[in-house]
């Protein structure tokens, strides 16, 4: 046989099995029937010979009619193209058997060729909803519901026009969620009450309009808190999930819209039972899409976002349980979401993003910092995947930034600061979005307080306050975003309160113990809360003196510690406070065993805690300074030698440009000293020198803790004859004590402040008498002197009878005062611990 015989042979055997299911389809309305690899074979050889015009009206009107027929079970927006080859295939055949052709068709070819241009333009609108999901254009997304406005008004097929219909009403909804305008919803939904009344009984067509009519009553509820609304868009979804059998694929459809309707329930309930209905249903839809496997139709479906909203399901159902296999099961689903996601799947991000959270919750649950890892790899990928303009950039920039910062807190890298401060930085120029500036500034706050703790800029302190009090301010109390930030504005207010009145320490114990009550009643999340409670009741106590308060700080401070399971990364730094807080607790009591318990707890939180991570030389600080206490109460020559050891690897683990090491150098200079007291060999008495001269000329460190350095240092240096370089130190001393003693501190604290220095001025005086320079002993004990009067007696009167003179003088007089105290003022204090 010949190639042309051949080929003939082909013909005719694709013909009459075209002809064979059209029959077949005819009877039984099955869908594989003619949507098979086997028919699609068959179809493409009889498109060839039509595209080669070799076609006959039998090969035209077997094609045309297996076309028509593939276009009434594909799913929207995979039914157009069939729908278009099935126009042009039978129209020849129209002309000569109008009765051969379906209904609808005829009606088409009636109405001339404007109607075939809207079956092509409603394609064309489908491919720009499909673009703008990609890119976030709003002005996409207009010319695609503009087309189908027109489209809708020219159609008289009835499923073609129902489908056009139900396409509005989803393109609509999408705009919805970008303007938030309810006029939206409500053409939305008329949209699909139209289409819904036109359509006829195909069950997948009406099916597909329920869910979009669903869609559009869960947003109207949403606004509108209407409960019928919401109980109507439950009776459609059932209603279409009734409707179609399985193993078609408006049923997988049906089930997610149906899971999303019951999640609404949910979250304007809080029903336990609709959230259980809610993870049945999301899981029924992955059963669904299973029925299809193996059937054309399961390339109509896509598949991602039935395990993407399973997961988010599964993380809200935790944050109500705290059952963390909950938790672990939605990364497992989260990243199957991510595999089966399409190439330029436009929610990739999304999901990339959930993921994320999630992770998160499984850091703060185990403590695992490989979590923390994944977490940034997550939040990269969002970030790689989002177009620099899309709406959602500045949210996934904001929330990488977010992540380097996690990393910072929890010792895993302290390189990462500077990117997050670009990331965060630039997400807030570039938002657009109001809803999202309560999360960009919460993110904020959380950089401007760990800028302050690397570089101690008191300014950045006062900013992160700002920012997050602002946030927590503007997030409804029901928001899922609320603890998060209330979270955060409680981590800035407790570093804040350590340079602030009570009253900045009212305010943060108050916000402390709402997150706390806020929190699950176990696991590591409460401890974490329980830690800030604690830190926070401890520093009130180092202001007042209150054996309550110090006892409340010891009980939250053990809880923090036993709510923290073994492995915690964060269990270095709860048993870092608990021993803090015990210090303060032997300091009032001087009781042996709370010393020993102190030391016991201080070398847990250094043995947790690893050589390169930045809370590394602090931790060996609060060492050596409860060390340095049991030599106190002991006597022991041993705990002295480690006291001293210790504080010299502190100083060397510490950077010169972080305010820590001030406290580190103090507590080295502390401990030679005391190591020297008795032979005081000079070479020791000089390292403490050297230690206090360092603490006194950084920049780094706090006004008070320089002023503290420097009166240390010249009796150290008046010990060893060295009364110039003492009388040095006291020039220092009097210069900076205007700033350790700032006029913008509240009178509480100028008070504490005094309290610590006693006996100031007779320092001075008398080292500057001993330095052979009495004139200048008597200039600086009167400075000294009458800095230290005026600020005990009134701190603000210069300034209050300045500005009766001269209101404009004061005002930039005062302006000159808060710059220079914001510059110098304290970074931190010299005994709470670095976390």
């Amino acid at each position: 046989m010949n190639e042309s015989g051949a080929a003939a042979g082909e013909v005719h055997r694709a013909l009459q099995d075209v002809r064979r299911r059209v029959e077949l389809f005819e009877q039984s309305s099955s869908p594989s029937v003619v949507l098979s690899d086997e028919a699609t074979e068959a179809l493409n050889v009889l498109l060839a010979l039509v595209s080669e015009g070799g076609a006959t009206l039998e090969v035209l009107r077997a094609a045309g009619r297996l076309c028509w027929q593939r276009y009434l079970v594909l799913p929207r927006g995979r039914d157009q193209r069939s729908l278009e080859l099935a126009a042009q295939l039978l129209q020849p055949v129209h002309q000569e058997h109008p009765e051969a052709v379906p209904a609808e068709l005829r009606t088409l070819y009636e109405r001339g060729r404007a109607e075939v241009a809207a079956v092509e333009r409603h394609e064309r609108a489908l491919d720009l909803i499909e673009e703008f999901q990609t890119t976030g254009a709003q002005d996409v997304l207009h010319r695609a519901l503009d087309l189908l406005r027109s489209i809708a008004a020219a159609v008289v097929i009835p499923d073609h026009r129902a489908n056009c219909l139900s396409n509005l009403a989803y393109g609509l909804r999408m705009l919805y969620d970008f303007t938030g305008e309810p006029a939206t919803l409500h053409e939305a939904l008329y949209a699909t009450r139209s289409a819904l009344a036109c359509a006829t009984d195909d069950p997948g067509i009406r099916a597909n309009i329920m869910n979009n009519m669903a869609n559009a009553l869960i947003g109207l509820h949403e606004v509108e808190s209407e409960p019928g609304h919401l109980t109507e868009a439950i009776e459609l979804l059932r209603t279409a999930v009734d409707l179609v059998e399985p193993g078609h694929p408006e049923r997988v459809l049906a089930f997610g819209a149906l899971a999303s309707a019951l999640r609404s329930v949910v979250d304007a309930t809080g029903s336990a039972s609709a959230l259980t209905e809610t993870l049945a249903c999301r899981r029924a839809a992955i059963q669904a899409y299973d029925e299809l496997a193996g059937s054309p139709l399961d390339h109509g479906v896509d598949v991602a976002p039935l395990w993407a909203n399973l997961g988010g399901d599964l993380v809200h159902h935790y944050s109500r349980s705290h059952d963390v296999s909950l938790l672990r099961e939605s990364l497992d689903v989260m990243r199957r979401a991510i595999e089966v996601s399409r190439p330029g799947d436009p929610y990739l991000p999304m999901r990339y993003n959930n993921l994320a959270g999630a992770l998160s919750g499984m850091f703060d649950e185990t403590g695992d910092t490989t979590h923390l890892d994944h977490l940034v790899e997550a939040r990269r990928a969002a970030l790689l995947h989002t177009a620099e303009g899309h709406p959602d950039h500045p949210l996934y920039l904001s929330q990488l930034g977010s992540a380097l910062l996690d990393c910072y807190w929890h010792g895993t890298s302290a390189t990462h600061v500077g990117e997050a401060g670009t990331l965060i930085r630039r997400a807030i120029l570039a938002n657009t979005q109001p809803s999202r500036h309560p999360s960009l500034l919460s993110n904020l706050c959380t950089l401007l307080t760990i800028e302050y703790e690397t570089r101690g800029s008191l300014d950045r302190l006062a900013e992160a306050v700002q920012a997050g009090r602002e946030s927590v301010r503007t997030t409804p109390r029901h928001d899922p975003r609320y603890v998060a930030h209330v979270a955060n504005l409680a981590n800035a207010l407790a570093r804040f309160a350590e340079v602030s009145g009570q009253a900045v320490f009212a305010e943060a114990i108050e916000v402390s113990r709402e997150l706390l009550s806020l929190a699950p009643r176990a696991g590591a999340v409460r401890g974490h809360h329980e830690a800030n409670v604690a830190m926070l009741l401890a520093l009130s106590h180092v202001r007042d003196g209150g054996a309550e308060t110090l006892a409340q700080a010891l009980a939250a401070a053990r809880r923090a510690v036993r709510h923290t399971p073994d492995g915690h990364a964060a269990l270095a730094m709860r048993k870092d406070i608990l021993s803090w807080v015990l210090r303060l607790r032997y300091q009032s009591s001087k009781d042996r065993a709370v010393l020993l318990e102190c030391i016991s707890y201080a070398r847990q939180a250094l043995m947790l805690t690893a050589e390169h991570q930045p809370p590394f030389g602090p931790r060996l600080s609060n060492l050596a300074g409860v060390m340095l206490g049991l030599f106190t109460e002991t006597g022991d020559d041993t705990a002295l030698a480690l006291a001293v050891e210790l504080s010299r690897r502190a100083v060397r683990a510490v950077p010169s440009t972080e305010a820590y090491r001030c406290n580190a150098l103090l507590q080295l200079g502390s401990a030679l000293e005391s190591l020297a007291a008795d032979e005081a060999p000079p070479h020791l008495l000089n390292e403490a020198a050297e230690a206090y001269a360092e603490c006194a000329d950084s920049t780094a460190g706090s006004a008070r803790q320089r002023v503290r350095a420097a009166r240390s240092g010249a009796l150290v240096l008046m010990k060893l004859g060295r009364s110039e370089q003492a009388a040095h130190a006291v020039e220092t001393l009097v210069m900076l004590l205007p700033q350790a003693l700032g006029r913008h501190l509240d009178r509480a604290e100028r008070e504490y402040l005094l309290a610590d220095m006693p006996g100031l001025a007779m320092t001075v005086g008398g080292i500057m008498v001993a330095a052979g320079r009495p004139e200048r002993a008597v200039e600086l004990l009167e400075q000294t002197r009458g800095i230290l009067f005026a600020e005990a007696v009134d701190g603000e009167k210069g300034v209050t009878a300045l500005r009766a003179e001269d209101p404009e003088l004061a005002d930039r007089c005062e302006a000159l005062l808060a710059e220079f105290v914001e510059l110098d003022r304290a970074a931190s204090s010299t005994q709470s611990p670095v976390h």
